[in-house]
């Protein structure tokens, strides 16, 4: 009886200690976002960042070009034209 007791507090402290610490990792996450919203919307602003579809690149051919002129060493055309030709985002 009493070692059945003491696994009931076990499991007890094991689904408060899960459950408190799921609550501080939501707080963790979302406080920045409420604190935005509630006492400072006007910071809640989308800005223009390099994902969004509006956000144009120039031809690959144009960059290339640039590059080659600009630079004088090999290496550094060559990993240029690696991440805009071969890895586009």
């Amino acid at each position: 009886m009493n070692s059945l007791f003491f696994f009931q507090i076990q499991i007890t402290t094991l689904c408060i200690a899960i459950s408190l610490s799921a609550t501080v990792a939501l707080v963790c996450l979302y406080s920045p976002k409420v604190y935005i919203i509630v006492l400072h919307p006007d910071k809640n602003v989308r800005k223009l960042t390099l994902n969004t579809a509006t956000y144009k690149r120039p031809p690959a051919a144009a960059i290339a070009a640039a590059v080659a002129q600009a630079s004088h060493g090999k290496l550094f055309i060559l990993f240029y034209l690696f991440e805009v030709l071969i890895v586009p985002s």
